[in-house]
């Protein structure tokens, strides 16, 4: 006699096959495999699976909030040709508004206006320096002209 699963020759009076375990005189069971696409999931009766979870507090970017200030006080000191304070204050908004949105924290909008305000702030310093340079030049070529 042979296996009906694996085709092995058996000794007749055999009730598994001693290839594949296989039970000789119980009919073949035919397996079902899922396919690919199908998933299983499981089946929760109970009314309430899992506890809610509680979201931790975000934290503050200071970052942010350091480079809206230092962007600030720069419109307080009119610009001052080396614009030391707005562009700290733009550096300052830029770092802290690329962390903030990765850790996703607090006071980005703080960054957004940190740049904003600083960035006007380097730009009307540099036309300042701009304007102060030509004046400066003019009044040098004047004075070498009176020689």
């Amino acid at each position: 006699m042979y296996c009906r699963y694996c085709g092995k020759q058996l000794s007749d009076d055999s009730k598994f096959c001693h290839a594949c375990g296989s039970a000789v005189d119980s009919p073949a069971i035919e397996q079902v495999t899922p396919t690919p696409t199908e998933t299983v999931q499981p089946v929760c009766t109970c009314q309430y699976s899992q506890a809610p979870v509680q979201e931790g507090k975000k934290k503050n970017n200071v970052c942010c909030l350091i480079g809206f200030i230092l962007s600030f006080v720069s419109y307080l000191f009119a610009f001052n040709e080396l614009c030391i304070f707005s562009l700290a204050g733009l550096i300052l908004s830029i770092i802290g508004l690329v962390q903030a949105k990765k850790r996703n924290e607090n006071w980005r909008g703080f960054g957004l206006a940190g740049i904003i305000i600083g960035g006007v702030a380097v730009l009307i310093g540099f036309i300042f320096f701009c304007i102060g340079c030509a004046i400066g030049c003019s009044l040098a070529l004047d004075s070498l002209g009176t020689l």
